[in-house]
């Protein structure tokens, strides 16, 4: 009787604990990767691939760490922030990117309905527009 109630019990609390965990971080949204830039070396995304279910019209936007120094560079001709690169037998996705106005730590991609796989991107960002950290992670349509 003991020991049903102790297991009980310790069900309770690691239930409990998965409930927090899922509602504070909560489950990866494809439309909203947030990206992280660790040891100001290396650049994360919450998700990768990035697996989209498409519609006629995508958007995803990617977002850095709110409260941490990187954002998206400035100058987007010569440092986008994302860019969609051909790798491999995959060719590049044909999608409109740019930085988002009002927000810096935001970077938006539309495209219209794509066949069927991966497809690869360079993600930049900056702390100073001086100094550059990038990766190549890829989207996944269904």
């Amino acid at each position: 009787m003991k020991r049903t109630i102790l297991v009980a019990a310790v069900a309770a609390v690691v239930l409990a604990g998965c409930q927090a965990m899922s509602f504070k971080y909560g489950v990866p949204d494809p439309t909203m990767p947030r990206v992280f830039v660790q040891n100001d070396a290396v650049v994360v995304v919450d998700q990768e691939p990035i697996y989209v279910v498409q519609r006629d019209q995508n958007t995803v936007v990617w977002r850095l760490d709110p409260n941490g120094p990187y954002t998206f560079p400035r100058d987007e001709k010569q440092h986008p922030g994302i860019e969609f690169v051909a790798q491999g037998d995959r060719p590049r996705l044909n999608a409109n990117c740019a930085r988002v106005e009002t927000d810096a730590r935001a970077y938006a991609c539309t495209y219209a309905r794509a066949p069927r796989g991966k497809y690869f991107y360079r993600i930049t960002a900056t702390r100073d527009d001086a100094k550059f950290v990038a990766s190549d992670p890829s989207v996944m349509n269904d």
